[in-house]
């Protein structure tokens, strides 16, 4: 690839962030250590994660190198990545039952995502919300217990969901 692409790439975060992930977050894969915290917080995450991964590519891509995420080819060598949480960044949603933060950090992490030179990595956005599995499990109790495969679907009360219906 001699030159950039002429159309707008994808975003990754902000469709992250439409698509509802709970924890979207970017790492430099040169940087192994914190690549690795951040793998490690999106598995202990309750939800579903999205992860970003920059990385070079010596075969297809001789644009975003490692020397070009390091800035060696400016003047004056600067990287052109910064981490988020060093510029006081916190995508963290702390009340989950208030919309106005949620939108306020779903914006936020957006805006963050196009921001070009420099790149920023880390976490853009997290909210402990209840998963699928737990609504489930609300919905049907006996799930919590043993699987749906050994559960007696045939022989259920279904009138209540009739009733729900009419």
């Amino acid at each position: 690839m001699p030159e950039q692409a002429i159309q707008d790439g994808i975003n990754p975060i902000a469709m992250a962030v439409a698509a509802g992930y709970t924890f979207i977050a970017r790492a430099y894969a040169l940087e192994p250590k914190y690549l690795a915290g951040i793998i490690a917080k999106a598995i202990e995450h309750k939800g579903s994660a999205v992860i970003d991964v920059l990385q070079t590519c010596p075969t297809y891509n001789d644009l975003y190198t490692k020397e070009w995420y390091e800035g060696t080819d400016l003047p004056e060598k600067k990287s052109r990545l910064y981490k988020l949480e060093e510029q006081g960044f916190d995508g963290t949603v702390k009340d989950v039952t208030d919309k106005a933060e949620m939108i306020m950090k779903k914006a936020a992490a957006v805006g963050r995502s196009y921001e070009t030179e420099p790149i920023p990595v880390g976490i853009y956005y997290q909210a402990e919300l209840p998963t699928y599995e737990d609504g489930v499990n609300a919905r049907i109790p006996a799930l919590a217990e043993k699987p749906l495969v050994d559960i007696d679907t045939f022989h259920r009360d279904v009138s209540p969901l009739l009733d729900a219906m009419r």
